[in-house]
């Protein structure tokens, strides 16, 4: 069964029982958080689907948040430009469809470059073989300025690219190709400021940072074993990854 969570104004989820329980355990929600799942009439406090080992269920009351079904008023926890219908609801990217995402963009960006790489290597051995003859740096830069080129155009064209289907549709080549997307947590399309600005550059920043920077880049990986699959960079961009 998929639960959703409503906590602090947003909606969380899908959830399993277990990642349920493992974040009541984690305190990332509370029993006084609320709980809708399939079948259930309103949205309930926690505790009255999953209780304290302590203390015995408690009937879920008709309380005012009504449960997102396709004819029921808005949902509470999603704002207008991204409230989604029940059939609708997000479920979140499994981590090696992330992890195949982030390994296409990378061959992408490669593959790109390949050609420009291996014209600039073959200009530097023509270098160095003409290196006897005294090569004058004019001719030099003649030789290296059109691989370079061939380098840069189309890496700064697919970087271009890419920034605007983040900024756009919360996806990557690879991620499209995947069916996954990133969202923010109340499921409306991140846009530019927090696909691209928070969740990459300034990740990108905290990774420069002398000696902290290193074990940041570690941990933000990692994170995405955490119950709601989301890495630091989602953290502080106030995102996460879901299937399309």
């Amino acid at each position: 069964m998929r639960y959703f969570i409503g906590k602090d104004g947003k909606q969380l989820g899908p959830f399993d029982a277990q990642q349920v329980r493992e974040q009541l355990n984690a305190g990332l929600i509370g029993y006084d958080d609320l709980v809708w799942h399939e079948g259930l009439a309103a949205w309930a406090p926690v505790r009255t689907e999953f209780p304290p080992l302590d203390i015995p269920p408690a009937p879920a009351p008709g309380g005012a948040f009504a449960a997102p079904s396709p004819y029921s008023p808005p949902n509470p926890f999603v704002t207008a430009a991204g409230a989604t219908r029940a059939d609708e609801q997000l479920v979140l990217a499994g981590r090696g469809r992330r992890l195949g995402a982030v390994l296409l963009d990378g061959l992408l960006f490669f593959f790109v470059c390949l050609p420009g790489f291996a014209w600039l290597i073959s200009s530097f051995g023509g270098l160095q073989h003409d290196s006897m003859d005294h090569a004058s740096p004019v001719e030099t830069l003649t030789r290296l300025a059109a691989p370079l080129l061939l380098v840069l155009v189309p890496l700064l064209v697919l970087l271009v690219y890419q920034t605007w289907l983040l900024s756009a549709r919360g996806q990557t080549i690879g991620k499209r190709l995947l069916g996954i997307r990133i969202v923010r947590m109340n499921g409306e399309n991140p846009g530019f400021m927090h696909a691209v600005m928070l969740r990459s550059f300034v990740m990108q920043l905290l990774g420069a940072i002398p000696f902290v920077g290193p074990i940041i880049s570690i941990v933000d990986p990692l994170l995405i074993f955490r119950a709601d699959r989301r890495c630091l960079h989602d953290l502080l961009a106030d995102t996460q990854v879901v299937e399309v």
